[in-house]
């Protein structure tokens, strides 16, 4: 039996492995966190955080899809690992800084339990091909999906994304992005898989965002998302340096250095202690 703890940022569930990293022993693999994350015959979330010791950072955390893959990076995973490490954890001390190390990244994350936020600090955005990563430069391509011609731009901050711009904000309710987040999830053009946004512009401060999520489908939110959105839309010149982010699930806000360093803020709500009996 393993015990979880479980949160959700604006409607990302994840389940947080309810043990300090020395007590961890790799308890977790592909087929089980499959198995535990199965909405009608496990516990249900969009993927699983493990706590990892760390001899880079305070702690480490392995970030599980549902899938059974693992992820570089999740905004919405690590304001909940954040939040369940210094909430019930006890190893560290509200609105301090602190770094975890997600095998990939170091990030530093500020949790705030009076308002209910944690700001995560996600890291330099990415635009060379090698550092998405991409096969070729995708920004301003097109891609033509069956019938439909996309023009697709690409960046990463640990992990990979993938951004379609539409002019009507009614156009990300159709049942169409689905099946272009699914085939652009795989396409040749990203040797690790992509997460998928698309994306409407609705002011210089304001973007509606829709989520295909790598490993996960259709999420109601995603903090890396947002912030890939962001630096994309910024870059364009569609967007100022501090955007709020309107997703299905509700609102995140990313904040855009002049050297591309990318600030994640957002709310966690927490939902169950739980016990898996496999």
């Amino acid at each position: 039996m393993n015990e979880y703890w479980k949160a959700h940022g604006l409607g990302n569930d994840y389940l947080v492995l309810d043990c300090l990293p020395s007590e961890q022993n790799n308890k977790l693999e592909s087929v089980r966190v499959q198995k535990v994350c199965d909405r009608h015959r496990g516990l249900g979330s969009d993927g699983i955080l493990e706590p990892r010791l760390s001899e880079r950072a305070d702690v480490g955390v392995c970030i599980w899809n549902p899938d059974g893959s693992i992820a570089e990076k999740s905004g919405n995973g690590l304001r909940i690992f954040a939040w369940w490490w210094v909430m019930h954890r006890n190893q560290g001390q509200p609105l301090v800084p602190f770094t975890v190390d997600t095998g990939t990244d170091i990030v530093s994350c500020v949790v705030d339990p009076e308002r209910g936020w944690v700001d995560v600090e996600m890291g330099r955005a990415h635009f060379e091909p090698s550092q998405i990563p991409t096969t070729e430069t995708v920004w301003g391509r097109t891609i033509v999906l069956d019938e439909d011609v996309l023009t697709v731009y690409a960046m990463g901050i640990g992990n990979p994304h993938c951004v379609v711009f539409v002019e009507d904000v009614d156009a990300l309710d159709s049942v169409t992005w689905r099946r272009w987040g699914s085939l652009l999830e795989s396409h040749p053009l990203f040797p690790n898989r992509t997460n998928v946004q698309f994306a409407c512009v609705l002011d210089a401060e304001q973007i509606e965002i829709r989520i295909w999520e790598r490993g996960a489908g259709e999420t109601e939110a995603s903090g890396s998302s947002s912030c890939a959105v962001a630096c994309i839309a910024h870059k364009l010149g569609m967007v100022g340096s501090h955007v709020a982010m309107q997703m299905p699930g509700g609102r995140l806000d990313v904040s855009i250095s002049e050297d591309w360093q990318v600030q994640l803020r957002g709310p966690v709500e927490e939902v169950a202690q739980l016990t898996c009996l496999f």
